[in-house]
C-alpha cells in the first residue's frame, strides 16, 4: 500500500477511536482495507485464505505515519495516567486530525 492510502485509513480509524494501542490501530486499518475490498471478516478479522494483511513494511509505514502525527502534535503517546507511554496513543488535536486529507 502507498503511504497516502494508509494515512487516510489511519485518520479514519483515529476519528472513530481517539484512544488505543499501536497494534489496535494496525488491526483496524487491516479491517478497513478488507471491508473496502469486499473481503468477508470473521470475528472482525479477515479470513486467512482470502484476507489482506499488512506486511512488515506496511506496518512500519503505519508506525512512521503515527510518529509524523506525534511530531505534528495531532497524536500523543499515552492514553491516561496509567498507560502514559508507547504503544498507547490518543488524539490530542481533533481539528488538525480533521484537516488531514
Amino acid at each position: 500500500m502507498y503511504k497516502y492510502e494508509l494515512i487516510n485509513l489511519l485518520v479514519e480509524v483515529l476519528r472513530k477511536h481517539p484512544k488505543g494501542q499501536f497494534e489496535f490501530y494496525v488491526n483496524e486499518v487491516t479491517k478497513l482495507i478488507n471491508i473496502y475490498k469486499g473481503i468477508p471478516l470473521i470475528n472482525g478479522m479477515p479470513i486467512p485464505e482470502d484476507g489482506i494483511f499488512l506486511n512488515n513494511q506496511e506496518i512500519e509505514l503505519v508506525q512512521e505515519i503515527i510518529w509524523d502525527l506525534i511530531i505534528q502534535r495531532v497524536v500523543t503517546p499515552g492514553t491516561d495516567r496509567v498507560n502514559n507511554t508507547w504503544p498507547f496513543l490518543r488524539v490530542t488535536d481533533v481539528e488538525k486530525l480533521n484537516m488531514i486529507k
